[in-house]
């Protein structure tokens, strides 16, 4: 596994949330928390992030990266890579 910190553009959010395994139901709630706080400039990143599977699919982080595509703004976050799919 690798990590890195990045900056996460709307698109480029909306391009790894096209491009996810296993999707569960989002809560809208928390995609608007998240937006919300991105908006607000009260997103703060954490250990929290990202992570991208071993072909570059999204296995977690989908509230998140909703929340950067409805806030419309650019975020740092952790993003890690190669990671299991469990």
């Amino acid at each position: 596994m690798k990590q890195e910190l990045k900056i996460i553009t709307p698109n480029y959010a909306a391009l790894l949330l096209k491009n996810q395994r296993n999707p569960r139901k989002l809560s809208q709630w928390h995609v608007s928390e998240f937006t919300r706080h991105i908006k607000q400039g009260t997103f703060e990143t954490t250990h929290q992030g990202i992570a991208l599977d071993v072909d570059g699919r999204l296995v977690d982080g989908q509230h998140r990266l909703s929340g950067v595509v409805e806030a419309g703004k650019d975020v740092m976050m952790w993003v890690a890579s190669d990671v299991s799919d469990d």
